[in-house]
């Protein structure tokens, strides 16, 4: 058995039922548990719910720990040895201070998160609906990073060494310019940004929604190069992308310089009608074309 779901209760401690030593993985859903009496937890422990979770020192020795919906935790300080931890709706975790040394940390709906500083040693970090984060000047050794609704995000110049780096619904970032040497980059849902000049030398490179980019005639050397839903019309300078997609970009008229691209996907780009340069071209056009074909 690897996987065992506990959603009925009240359940003071564990039961011995439910924990046998194969078990790998438990996912609990109940509102009274009390894990203290337990050492022989499983590596992977869940939980969703649980009101009464209050004392969470005991469970150090958990490599992956997930905490949804449980507002009775407040304390976190023990479990600095965890290796990935996530956070989604638990109110009372206000100090993330001790968690540096987690590998794989998430926190989601920290409406109260100000400083970051304590987590640049954590190699992947995820910051969700974080509206009150300001500063993250400190971020930079961080490999993998992602924000998500953090609009009061502005500064990013600090993660220009950052690996891999993801933005999503951060409405207040207009200047990308520092970014250039981030290895993965994707922006999701950003009309801020308009100037991605600077962002030449990026090796994968995802835009999302993100409308106010019209000229993209410097990403020529991207690698590989994604535009969804975004108000791109001239693609000329592309044709040396080895990767290149783009899907749901209507202004989108002439693919003809896209012919040397090894890998191509033009997907729901209505003003494309002629695909005579690039025969290789994966397409998918619209309902009312593919019901033609049939």
């Amino acid at each position: 058995m690897s996987a065992f779901p506990v959603q009925k209760g009240p359940h003071k401690a564990l039961p011995d039922a439910v924990i046998p030593r194969a078990l790998r993985e438990l996912i609990l859903r109940t509102n009274h548990i009390d894990c203290a009496y337990r050492s022989d937890l499983p590596s992977w422990l869940y939980f969703n719910d649980c009101d009464d979770v209050i004392d969470v020192s005991a469970l150090s020795t958990v490599q992956r720990l997930s905490f949804t919906n449980c507002p009775g935790i407040t304390d976190v300080s023990a479990l600095a040895t965890v290796r990935q931890l996530y956070f989604k709706n638990c109110p009372g975790v206000t100090d993330v201070s001790a968690l540096g040394t987690v590998r794989v940390l998430s926190l989601y709906n920290f409406p109260d998160l100000i400083d970051v500083s304590a987590l640049c040693t954590v190699r992947e970090l995820y910051l969700h609906a974080c509206p009150g984060l300001v500063d993250v000047s400190a971020l930079g050794t961080v490999q993998k990073l992602s924000f998500e609704i953090c609009p009061s995000i502005v500064d990013v110049s600090a993660l220009g060494t950052v690996q891999e780096l993801s933005f999503n619904m951060c409405y207040g970032i207009t200047d990308v310019n520092a970014l250039g040497a981030v290895r993965k980059l994707r922006f999701n849902n950003i009309d801020s940004i308009t100037d991605v000049s600077a962002l030449s030398t990026v090796q994968e490179l995802w835009f999302y929604n993100c409308l106010g980019i019209a000229d993209v005639s410097a990403l020529g050397t991207v690698q590989k190069l994604r535009f969804d839903y975004c108000n791109i019309t001239d693609v000329s300078a592309l044709g040396t992308v080895r990767e290149l997609s783009f899907c749901n970009c209507p202004r989108i008229t002439d693919v003809s310089a896209l012919s040397d691209v090894p890998d191509l996907l033009i997907q729901w780009c209505r003003g494309v009608t002629d695909f005579s340069a690039v025969p290789h071209a994966r397409t998918y056009r619209n309902a009312t074309e593919e019901a033609r074909k049939k």
